[in-house]
């Protein structure tokens, strides 16, 4: 995980009951909330806080902290509430001594719409890694990769880190089908092509993970 920059801490927390009004909770999502503890903004990143040049796409992020009363994550109230925010967000879920991040790729217009949430599962302490960078975006780019499990490229923008884990996310699919395919074919030439398919799709994985292109 990452340390903010200082510059951007705001440490303010909301009441739960406050938050369901704003988003306008149904039953389900009264229900799904009800494992939250407490919810505190904690970071506020823009061009004010980290001092750097504005950016039109990405304006600010949000950083929550939500400590929560059990080990689960209330999916519906999350995206109930990423969805009324009209910044880019990072999510920092906390139970006892373990934290989980997530975070989804955020397109932010007229509306928002909401990508796949990635994540890191609950886990307990780890190195905690300075963040050094110029630009808003910047700190998406390395909080999107960091969720995604793949390294971010110096030049490429977030909009291309997306679209290229799209890519190594949609070849590992392709893998898994392909080896159900191994395993019920029974034709010796047939098998064969099949695992050079195989071995096809993990080379184009290699090179969608390399950090230079």
């Amino acid at each position: 995980m990452y340390i903010l920059p200082k510059t951007t801490e705001m440490n303010k927390e909301f009441k739960l009951i406050d938050i369901l009004k704003t988003v306008k909770a149904d039953k389900n999502i009264i229900s799904d909330a009800a494992i939250i503890d407490t919810i505190t903004l904690t970071n506020v990143i823009n061009t004010k806080t980290i001092d750097c040049v504005k950016n039109e796409t990405f304006k600010e992020i949000y950083v929550f902290r939500i400590t929560l009363k059990k080990r689960e994550i209330p999916f519906l109230f999350l995206k109930a509430l990423d969805k009324t925010i009209k910044f880019h967000t990072y999510f920092v879920f906390v139970y006892k001594e373990e934290i989980y991040t997530t975070m989804c790729f955020k397109q932010i217009g007229s509306s928002v719409k909401l990508g796949e949430y990635y994540c890191h599962g609950f886990y307990g302490e780890k190195p905690l890694v300075e963040l050094t960078v110029n630009t808003v975006e910047d700190i998406y780019k390395l909080l999107y990769s960091y969720e995604v499990h793949i390294p971010c490229r110096k030049s490429e923008s977030v909009e291309d880190l997306y679209k290229r884990a799209k890519m190594i996310f949609k070849l590992r699919l392709q893998i898994e089908k392909t080896e159900q395919l191994i395993i019920h074919e029974i034709q010796p030439i047939k098998k064969y092509d099949t695992f050079l398919k195989i071995l096809e799709y993990k080379q184009k994985i290699h090179e969608l993970y390399k950090t230079e292109e």
